[in-house]
């Protein structure tokens, strides 16, 4: 029985190491996810062309940002919006955890003026914001949402649009609100999506304050 317990001590033992090394191992290192990050302030498409106005634009395998602030012109067949102020980011915290990040908040929105019936969209202010993050192993998850002040729909106030409320303007077609697509390992906002037909004009699609944002 002695010699039956002594190979069984060493065997014990060893079982113990294995765990104690299992134990001390370290935590697995955070994927390096490639970071997109993308905000505009109006886009745009009429029988004339395509418009993209103050986009902040990041698409890289490090971190990077970019932003600006800037008054653009009237948009043929549009309209006009005041200051839009955009940014883009992809960050990296000490333990290697990544975030994208997108924000843009636009003033003084008025947009698509048909005779008879009165300016489409007008707006104090509108933005929004996309979020993409990961955790220590790896996991990706995302969040966005947009913001209105007095936001008008051919001049009725919409004071608290719902998750991808849309408005018909008859025969000419139709003012999407408040839409939020979440994918988790990416998000896209748009907080205003106009799409009409205009007699004579031709179609003409309009998106104000889009953000969306990705770790791929």
């Amino acid at each position: 029985m002695r010699s039956v317990a002594r190979r069984m001590i060493p065997a014990a033992l060893a079982l113990v190491s294995a765990a104690a090394v299992g134990l001390a191992q370290p935590a697995a290192a955070a994927v390096p996810y490639h970071f997109e990050a993308h905000a505009s302030g109006l886009t745009a498409t009429t029988p004339l062309g395509s418009t993209n106005l103050v986009p902040a634009d990041v698409s890289s395998s490090t971190p990077a940002s970019s932003g600006q602030t800037l008054s653009p012109p009237a948009v043929p067949l549009v309209g006009t919006v005041g200051t839009v102020s955009v940014s883009a980011a992809g960050t990296e915290d000490a333990a290697g955890l990544r975030t994208s990040t997108a924000n843009v908040s636009v003033s003084n929105v008025s947009l698509l003026t048909i005779p008879l019936l009165g300016t489409v969209v007008t707006a104090d202010s509108i933005g929004s914001t996309a979020t993409t993050t990961t955790d220590a192993v790896g996991n990706r998850s995302s969040s966005g949402s947009a913001t209105f002040t007095n936001l008008r729909v051919l001049g009725n106030l919409i004071p608290n649009p719902v998750p991808d409320q849309t408005i018909s303007i008859g025969v000419l077609g139709t003012v999407r609100l408040n839409h939020v697509v979440n994918a988790g390992s990416s998000v896209s906002v748009t907080p205003v999506s106009i799409n009409l037909t205009i007699p004579v004009v031709g179609a003409i699609s309009a998106n104000v304050a889009g953000t969306n944002t990705a770790l791929t």
